[in-house]
Parts: structure tokens; sequence; C-alpha cells
């Protein structure tokens, strides 16, 4: 089935405001607003599988997702804003699937995540052009994400909290960054993982900037087999003293043509626990302290 919310048309409701059970080849686009104001503005359930999402319009909650995805979304585009005053503007939980993200407007949450990725859940691509953004973290990975590309304007980003981005026992295949991913906290990425599961990213290319208003631009404490941050690159700590810190875990490739900086102690840090295969720099690796 083919639905579409026009201009100026509002669907509201106190805990879900639309809700997709047992859908199957569904198109759903949002030129109005879809508005909740309790838990969520959009819900898939497990058995619910939408082709195309397009999103023009308003998403939101003010509770705690402005779209929560238990099953199949194919295809999810927004040029508008998906958002929710609580926890999480996107929240993909364990065991849902979206094929394409493709955003070049706002998702948002007012505390926790603006797109929450769960264990188990996949991602095979976002492309953000916008602005993904929470108090909180700004993305939030804990599942499968194949390939994540955030453009010149794009804006991944803690607005008073740690992680811009944090990958925390997830997998990112390849990891493109040419616009900004910051925290006005602690970490601008946050490579994550504990004693039972492993933290990965395959690729990570950086030719924007990654950022922390304190700590490290780039913490790794899991894997990161290649890391190459280019003559535009920067990765850096404004007022912290890591550039790049790289704690109990392992990067395999690094090279830097661009900057690597801290305004305290260290532009680039290896602890005894972790490991540096290769390390080519012909740019700068600098701290101010």
């Amino acid at each position: 089935s083919n639905v579409t919310i026009n201009s100026g048309v509002t669907i509201d409701g106190t805990s879900d405001a639309v809700g997709f059970a047992n859908a199957t080849n569904t198109t759903l686009t949002n030129n109005g607003t879809i508005s909740s104001s309790g838990s969520r503005g959009l819900r898939t359930t497990t058995s619910a599988t939408i082709n195309d999402l397009s999103n023009n319009g308003t998403i939101s909650a003010g509770g705690s997702s402005g779209i929560r995805n238990d099953g199949t979304i194919t295809t999810l585009t927004n040029t508008n804003t998906i958002s929710a005053t609580g926890g999480y503007g996107i929240y993909n939980i364990t065991g849902a699937t979206i094929g394409t993200i493709t955003n070049s407007g706002t998702i948002s949450a007012g505390t926790s995540f603006g797109l929450r990725n769960n264990g188990a859940a996949i991602i095979n691509t976002l492309t953000n052009s916008g602005t993904i953004s929470a108090d909180q973290s700004g993305l939030w990975n804990g599942g499968t994400i194949t390939t994540l590309t955030n453009t010149d304007t794009g804006n991944i980003k803690a607005l008073d909290g740690e992680f811009g981005l944090k990958n925390v026992n997830g997998t990112i295949g390849t990891l493109t960054n040419s616009g900004t991913i910051s925290a006005s906290g602690n970490y601008g990425l946050f490579n994550d993982q504990n004693s039972t599961s492993t933290a990965i990213i395959t690729t990570l290319i950086n030719s924007g900037t990654i950022s922390a208003g304190s700590n490290s631009g780039l913490w790794n404490d899991g894997t990161i087999t290649t890391l190459t941050n280019t003559d535009t690159g920067n990765i850096k700590a404004l007022d912290g003293n890591f550039g790049l810190k790289n704690v109990n875990g392992t990067i395999g490739t690094l090279t830097n043509s661009g900057t690597i900086s801290a305004s305290g102690n260290y532009g680039l840090y290896n602890d005894g626990t972790a490991t540096i295969t290769t390390l080519t720099n012909t740019g700068t690796i600098s701290s101010s302290g």
C-alpha cells in the first residue's frame, strides 16, 4: 500500500502516533506532521516491512523515539525533522534492519542519542549530509553499520555530552568523514569494547574534523584496521590531553598527512598495552601541553 500524508495534515497520538503491524510492501511519504505527545511518533513491529519511508515534514515524539523500528525499513529518507524530546531520534532495536538511511535534514533527541543502532541491529548504508545530534551522543552503534558516510555538510554531534559518535561493541565497515564529528564533552569518536565483545572499524577515512571539547578527539580501545587522516583532516582535542588515544586497542595502519593535535599533553598517545602496526606521518602530530 502507498500512503501519503499531505502538507498541513497532522496525525497525533499519546503513545504511537502511527504504527505498522504486519505491514508489507508499504510506502509512506510524510509531507505533514506525525506527532506523539508520549512514546513514539512512528513505530514498526517485528513482522512489519516498509519498503520506502520518506519524511519531508516532521516526525516527533515527546517521549522515547521519533521513529522506532522493530522490523525492516528498506529505504529511509529524511529531508526535514525526525526528533524526540526524550531518548532517540531514530531507534533501530535489536534484530531490526534498515537498508539505507539518507539524511539531509535533522535527526535529533533531547537526551540520549540522535540515532541508536542497537546490538544485533543492522544499517547497511547511512549517508548524512545534515545533522544527527543529541545531548549525550549524536550516533550510538552497538550493531552493524556496513557503510557510514558523513559528507562535507554533515554534522554528527553531542551537544552537551561525551560522544559525537560512539561505537560500543559494534561493527562499522567503512566510515568516511569529510564533515564534522564532534562532542562538546570528552570524545569526538569513541571506539569502545569490553572483555567479551569487540568494537571494530575496518576502514576510517577522515578528511574533515573529528573533535572533542575535552579528553580525546578519537579514543580507541577496540580495533581500527586502517585509519587515514588526509591532508585536510583534523583529529583534535580542543581543551583535552589527547588528539588520538589508543588505549588497549589495535590500529593496523595509521597514515596521517593532516593534523592530529591536542591542547594538552599528547597529539598521539599509544599506551603500553596498545598496538599500532604501521604509522606513516607526513603531516602534523602535536600538543601544546
